[in-house]
């Protein structure tokens, strides 16, 4: 199943992560409470968890993505609980950038193009990437 480009912005688990993840749902089963997130017919949440049920032969559960707002929600999931080297996390600004401008030309939307508050005041107590984005 591809993923969404939307959830692309972020890179994969490195290996030592995604062999633990595995290791876990081949231990515990899939979280049921964790479903793997689709939009447009595409994985938008969920590509680590999807690769590992592929590779250990597991049925994952798939949920339709019921939000307003994707690219937000993508972009305040992750820099919340994703473990980024500041590389990592300029490459996601500069992408996710990116795709809002192409979304809201006019720079007009009902969100701040900024970054979520809690994820922006994680990032900006350590990071400035966030402030030569917006």
């Amino acid at each position: 199943m591809k993923s969404h480009k939307f959830a692309d912005i972020f890179p994969m688990m490195n290996e030592d992560d995604f062999n633990n993840l595995k290791k876990d749902i081949k231990e515990k089963g899939f979280d049921k409470n964790r479903p793997i997130i689709l939009y447009e017919g595409e994985i938008l949440d969920g590509r680590n968890r999807y690769q590992a049920c592929q590779e250990l032969d597991i049925k994952p559960i798939f949920i339709e993505y019921k939000g307003t707002d994707p690219l937000y929600d993508v972009i305040s999931n992750n820099l919340n609980r994703r473990h980024l080297n500041e590389s990592q996390r300029s490459i996601a600004g500069m992408k996710y950038k990116e795709y809002y401008s192409a979304l809201h030309p006019q720079g007009k939307h009902h969100v701040d193009s900024s970054p979520p508050d809690k994820a922006r005041k994680k990032c900006d107590s350590s990071h400035t990437y966030w402030k030569s984005i917006r």
